[in-house]
């Protein structure tokens, strides 16, 4: 070839290792392919627009919108009742669904921090 320069076998196989791969290489990461509500979400057939109302998403979603398929708070506590200590129950109004339930990330518990060891916080 005059002028240009070929592209190396090698290159090529590089390129559809990487493809193939990659998938598999990012389930190991930390965060990723964990069982995060994204995905719990995604499996039940609930895409990216289900939650997020806009495209691209400004933030987490309102409550309004996990109250849509999951009712109110009142219903979560309902269904929640008979955990040793009913994180829907709660104290503090101020806590929206994501304060503790992140998407794309792993939830976290923030009751346990000031509630440990049975010990109620008014």
């Amino acid at each position: 070839m005059t002028g240009g320069r070929s592209r190396s076998p090698y290159l090529s196989i590089l390129l559809i290792l990487l493809v193939l791969l990659a998938p598999l290489a990012l389930s190991v990461l930390p965060g990723v392919g964990a069982d995060l509500l994204a995905d719990k979400h995604a499996k039940a057939g609930v895409d990216c627009a289900g939650c997020h109302k806009k495209v691209p998403p400004e933030g987490p979603p309102s409550p309004t919108v996990c109250y849509g398929c999951h009712g109110d708070i009142s219903k979560v506590a309902e269904r929640t009742q008979k955990l040793p200590h009913n994180p829907h129950d709660s104290h503090r109004p101020d806590f929206d669904c994501d304060a503790c339930h992140h998407l794309h990330k792993p939830s976290e518990d923030r009751c346990t921090p000031c509630h440990q060891f049975g010990v109620r916080v008014p």
